[in-house]
């Protein structure tokens, strides 16, 4: 009876939140392009717009998802470089992607890490699987 009242209420919390949320988020999540991120209160407290990843007019997050669905690391470093996204830009994006950002890092090196992360992962997988 308890983990029924437990699953009613996370039930009714989602509920509440994905009234909350702007149909096109819904509509990305739907479709595959977003996820979802559940954070505990406290244990990480954004500086800055973290959950957009607004940069200056940028939307990083949605830089992610396009670095995510492209086919090679190549198509990703032009993405890249066609933003020209400063040294700033890419810790926020590393931070976004939860990626460790060092202090000796140079933006050649946040491009590299992002790309390695978003892309090449993900090709790493398929060749190992065959695909």
């Amino acid at each position: 009876m308890e983990q029924n009242d437990s699953l009613g209420k996370l039930f009714k919390r989602i509920g509440g939140l994905i009234e909350k949320t702007p149909i096109g988020d819904l509509d990305a999540l739907l479709s595959g392009e977003a996820e979802l991120l559940i954070v505990r209160k406290g244990k990480r407290q954004p500086k800055e717009n973290h959950a957009l990843g607004a940069s200056n007019g940028r939307d990083l997050a949605s830089m992610i998802l396009d670095l995510r669905s492209l086919a090679s690391r190549d198509e990703g470093l032009r993405l890249l470089g066609k933003a020209e996204l400063s040294k700033k830009d890419l810790e926020k994006m590393a931070r976004i992607m939860d990626l460790p950002v060092y202090r000796e890092d140079n933006a050649e090196r946040l491009r590299q890490r992002i790309i390695e992360q978003s892309i090449g992962a993900r090709l790493n997988s398929e060749a190992i699987r065959g695909q």
